[in-house]
């Protein structure tokens, strides 16, 4: 999908629009290249608009428990959290305010890995890097009350 096409096509306006967000969903190989190929194509046009780029959901296609059979793991730190603010970071994806994940459904069909799981120990260090917060962390907490 050419991202950008779409964007342009589907955009209603500035006056109605805040947030310009997409998902990315893709095969584990696949993923951190689609990642960065939406970033390239969309943050010049969410800066043309002067907006805020997010990215509304993001997961491997089907859930994760397609991994557990797959000989090279998807790894959270560096499929994800690198392209967006390690080292090497993709400098469109940088700029993402935050992502968001799909919810779990069980534990046949998930797309946060749970203690156990194939991808935990990666998703457990990427939620330790410093410039990650979740919706539960105290400082996030901090964060709205002083809004």
């Amino acid at each position: 999908v050419d991202m950008l096409d779409a964007a342009i096509r589907r955009y209603p306006g500035d006056k109605y629009v805040d947030i310009i967000g997409w998902d990315r969903y893709s095969h584990p190989i696949k993923y951190k290249s689609g990642l960065e190929r939406d970033c390239d194509q969309l943050l010049p046009f969410v800066h043309e608009h002067s907006k805020l780029a997010v990215l509304g959901e993001t997961g491997i296609m089907n859930g994760l428990e397609v991994l557990n059979d797959w000989p090279r793991n998807f790894s959270f730190v560096s499929d994800f959290a690198d392209v967006l603010i390690g080292p090497n970071r993709n400098l469109n994806c940088s700029q993402i305010a935050y992502a968001h994940t799909w919810a779990n459904y069980n534990d046949n069909r998930y797309w946060v890995p749970l203690q156990g799981q194939v991808t935990y120990d990666s998703f457990a260090n990427m939620s330790n890097l410093d410039n990650v917060l979740f919706s539960s962390s105290r400082l996030w907490a901090e964060i709205i009350q002083s809004l």
